[in-house]
């Protein structure tokens, strides 16, 4: 439901800044909407969501807000709603057990399952926002039952009520890519909506969404649709309309091509809050106020960045990984104990895949720990302390049957090198790191990984040991294909980013690195933590990095935030990109709007 006014839109000054040179154009006026239906007895009192039926053709599933009863809505193109055979003098599908606490938006999923948000939160305060989820109904049904109600809670909210300048946690949109369920927020405090997604859904627990990234929607986000194959998702703001597209799935959703428009409809003032996708590929808007439906086709909206080609389908692939799985220590106790999180720490990188994965923190049982729970990979890694079992390792996990191991050694970040142990300059500990040469059998090429942790005190330690690694990778390089993984403990951005500077800087031994995932989100954000400090924090300097050389070209990235339930699977988040190699093109702009995950 609506609050407040509307949030003015300065979009002609973005444009100007961001717009992509390979084909991004200046708006045009705002589309005036012409009405194509009125919605009919019950679906017109206060609709909040709309989603076209993917097993009924011609059918539209549509709710009210907190206004009616736990009712949902089948209607036609022109309004009017399809009647029950049973109980034909009383619109709408009667969700038996259900609550309209506020019901905000309506989604289908892959698997034809009815998806109802309960997540409407004017006061930021409700502690019991729901999704109930159902097989879809036949539209002449009078009543249905829900499968399960999922409670879920938002990871960065802390207080109840939030504070006035993080009055973020109310909800509108919802969509899916496949089963994946997700939420966009709208943001009472300024104007990005926040994307989150369901990761969990325990029956008998609150399950933390995941926060995945936001975007500059110049307003509030009040509904949202995606195609089904997850390739185009619908925003929906009160005089706005913005489409995300992407080639491929694996690229992050705000980091594609962008179109948009304003929209004016034709009594001039309006209450949007519903847009799905009709079956030609255009959208559909309600409005809440008037009850009518309009249809907006995709040609209206303009091009206000673009994307990147997904390239050949035949083109391999590399995902690497970095993760500081927190060493296996006693003082953690808990869900911060190791044994109570070890599984949460296996599936997440089980669930990225990942062909190269870089690893700190790892005492000796946490690298055995390692290598039984990824048979596939093949690990090389030794502690810190006396190049054996002794101490931290920062191993190196590869996929062995892609990749053919050449060679393989360590170095200590000192001004001693290859003493085990050594200790340099201000540093609280011994540093180290692993680095493994690889033949890649998917195109015969070779790749030289290196995986490092810095100190997390000492700044001058910090600097000589960049100057360590990026002299070692100088002078072993010999043709390879470089991918730098670490927790270097120091800002990729800001005053404090000598370091990020160092290893990235052209002309440098290393040949002039370049951070990956900056690379796919090229505005730095104040939401980039990779720190969390336990909490699921999400503000804060991204200190995890992954560094190529110039051979690769960055096509994804991603901050992984899933949590289980209150419980994070380490003190850090990791980071996850996915690398083609480059042929010398250039990635397009990708500024507008769009902040990372």
């Amino acid at each position: 439901m609506r609050q407040g006014a509307i949030v003015g839109v300065m979009m002609g000054a973005l444009l100007g800044g961001h717009g992509s040179a390979s084909g991004a154009r200046g708006e045009r006026e705002p589309l005036d909407l012409v009405r194509i239906g009125t919605l009919g007895p019950g679906a017109v009192k206060e609709i909040s969501g709309i989603v076209a039926s993917r097993q009924q053709p011609g059918v539209f599933w549509t709710l009210n807000d907190s206004g009616d009863e736990p009712r949902v809505y089948p209607v036609r193109i022109d309004g009017s709603v399809v009647p029950s055979v049973r109980y034909p003098e009383i619109p709408g599908t009667l969700i038996g057990g259900a609550i309209n606490g506020d019901w905000e938006d309506i989604a289908l999923d892959a698997s034809g399952r009815l998806i109802i948000a309960d997540f409407g939160n004017n006061s930021n305060a409700r502690r019991d926002l729901a999704l109930y989820i159902l097989p879809e109904p036949e539209a002449t049904e009078g009543r249905a039952g829900y499968l399960s109600k999922v409670l879920f809670r938002y990871p960065d909210q802390r207080s109840f009520p939030a504070p006035k300048d993080d009055f973020n946690f109310d909800a509108e949109a919802l969509f899916t890519i496949g089963d994946e369920i997700h939420v966009l927020s709208k943001n009472r405090s300024d104007t990005f909506t926040k994307l989150y997604r369901l990761d969990s859904r325990e029956p008998d627990a609150v399950n933390t969404l995941t926060y995945i990234g936001r975007f500059d929607v110049k307003g509030e986000c009040t509904g949202a649709d995606a195609t089904p194959d997850g390739l185009k998702v619908a925003v929906l703001t009160y005089d706005r309309v913005f489409l995300f597209e992407r080639a491929s799935i694996r690229t992050p959703i705000f980091a594609g091509s962008v179109r948009t428009r304003q929209y004016r409809l034709p009594s001039g003032a309006g209450d949007s809050e519903s847009i799905c996708f009709d079956a030609d590929g255009s959208l559909i808007i309600a409005d809440e106020v008037s009850g009518g439906l309009y249809r907006m086709k995709l040609d209206d909206l303009d091009v206000v960045r673009t994307g990147t080609s997904a390239g050949s389908i035949d083109t391999p692939r590399t995902r690497a990984m970095t993760f500081n799985i927190r060493f296996a220590g006693e003082g953690d106790r808990g869900q911060r104990a190791w044994a109570n999180r070890a599984d949460l720490v296996r599936d997440v990188i089980a669930s990225s895949d990942p062909d190269i994965v870089g690893v700190q923190e790892a005492l000796a049982e946490q690298v055995d720990w390692l290598q039984k729970a990824f048979p596939s990979h093949t690990l090389v890694g030794v502690g810190r302390i006396d190049g054996r079992r002794g101490g931290e390792a920062t191993p190196i996990l590869f996929r062995t049957d892609r990749y053919t191991l050449l060679a393989s050694g360590h170095f200590w970040l000192s001004p001693t090198p290859n003493v085990p142990g050594s200790r340099g300059w201000d540093a609280a500990c011994e540093r180290m790191a692993t680095w493994v040469r690889l033949h890649d059998r998917t195109d015969g090429r070779t790749v030289l990984a290196v995986n490092t942790h810095f100190d997390h005190v000492g700044a001058e330690s910090r600097r000589e040991s960049a100057r360590i690694v990026r002299a070692f990778i100088g002078s072993t390089r010999d043709g390879a294909e470089v991918i730098l993984l670490g927790d270097f403990n120091a800002p990729a951005d800001g005053p404090n980013s000598d370091v990020h500077s160092m290893l990235c800087a052209p002309g440098s031994p290393a040949g002039g690195l370049q951070d990956a995932y900056r690379a796919v989100f090229p505005i730095p954000d104040a939401t980039e933590a990779t720190f969390c400090g336990w909490e699921g924090a999400i503000r804060g300097g991204r200190i995890d990095w992954v560094l190529v050389s110039e051979g690769w070209r960055a096509e994804s990235a991603v901050i992984d935030r899933r949590m289980r339930g209150y419980q994070t699977p380490s003190d850090h988040y990791p980071v996850i990109v996915d690398l083609v190699r480059s042929q010398g093109e250039k990635r397009p702009n990708a500024g507008f709007g769009a902040t990372p995950p």
